[in-house]
């Protein structure tokens, strides 16, 4: 069952009179259509699109200039069916964003989310274009979910839903069945694999392609193979290193979100092993990591397929 936070309420108020749009809807708030429309029965919303042609002459005359809270009151409508009379008729108040705005979504949202944004900072922009513009910069609120959810909970849906189907959800499956979404595990456990575990299921391989979780000689979790042999490497030349450290615990979390770094060795010295540079999206999650380090003056060692069988050369300095 789906738990709704306090933003998404505020987005569905104003978004599901549209009537038109419960596709976005279920992309927006990763659960199903029905879901959805029993929401919106709860709050006894409603598609409101019967208007007359003096409303719409003076919608069009107005829309601009005038708010729509204002329009509303002056029609004694609902402030979300004149918007959704406005967007069908191709009349809308959107613009581009400015850096200005974005920079107050990304440093101000994560603490007080789209509502007091909207008021005290953004009035002409709409609670879920923030909150949509938000989720595209990937900045999330900081513990948003605490008054929702409780570690044990989680794994304990996690573990139910395994048994019910036999195997390890993949992340996709999570929303299907009206549990959290991946961002929630990842938010509460550092990551869904680290969930997984937690909840004593095997991780099955997911979006990144990475396979069945495997262990170094000194108990440190390897998400592939390489990384198995890149870790066992370390450990055998006694070079000391951190292994899956957050990136935020070395540069500004706002920046950062919940990277983590492969291992840390020497003075600072990252070293990200990129198994799938040949995969765009994967090539996306380098470019961010490389940026980083940039930004930050961290050097970073890059280490790819063709150099596994050359780490004594790589790491020739760090080897005591």
């Amino acid at each position: 069952m789906k738990i709704w936070t306090e933003d998404e309420i505020i987005a569905l108020k104003e978004l599901y009179p549209l009537g038109n749009n419960i596709n976005e809807l279920v992309k927006l708030f990763c659960c199903s259509i029905r879901s959805i429309r029993s929401k919106a029965k709860e709050f006894n919303l409603i598609v409101d699109t019967d208007y007359s042609q003096k409303e719409i002459e003076f919608i069009i005359e107005n829309y601009e200039n005038m708010s729509y809270k204002k329009i509303s009151e002056i029609l004694n409508r609902g402030e979300s069916g004149i918007r959704t009379k406005a967007l069908n008729m191709g009349l809308s108040k959107s613009k581009r964003w400015t850096n200005e705005e974005l920079e107050i979504i990304k440093t101000i949202y994560p603490t007080v989310g789209s509502e007091y944004i909207k008021e005290n900072y953004l009035p002409h922009r709409e609670t879920y274009s923030i909150i949509n513009m938000a989720t595209k910069l990937g900045v999330f609120r900081e513990n948003k979910d605490d008054k929702y959810y409780n570690k044990e909970d989680l794994l304990l849906w996690l573990r139910d839903l395994a048994e019910e189907i036999g195997r390890t959800p993949r992340t996709f499956e999570l929303t299907k069945f009206s549990l959290p979404h991946q961002k929630t595990y990842e938010r509460y456990f550092g990551g869904y694999m680290i969930a997984c575990e937690l909840a004593g299921l095997i991780p099955n391989s997911d979006t990144f392609g990475r396979s069945i979780i495997s262990y170094s000689s000194r108990g440190d979790r390897c998400l592939s193979n390489s990384e198995l042999i890149i870790t066992e490497f370390f450990i055998c030349n006694n070079i000391d290193y951190k292994k899956e450290q957050m990136y935020y615990d070395y540069m500004n979390k706002d920046d950062c979100g919940n990277k983590r770094v492969d291992w840390i060795i020497g003075n600072n010295t990252f070293v990200e092993y990129f198994g799938m540079d040949d995969k765009e999206y994967y090539f996306k999650r380098m470019e961010e990591k490389r940026n980083l380090c940039r930004d930050y003056n961290i050097f970073l060692i890059e280490l790819f397929r063709k150099d596994l069988n050359n780490l004594h050369n790589i790491f020739q300095e760090y080897i005591s």
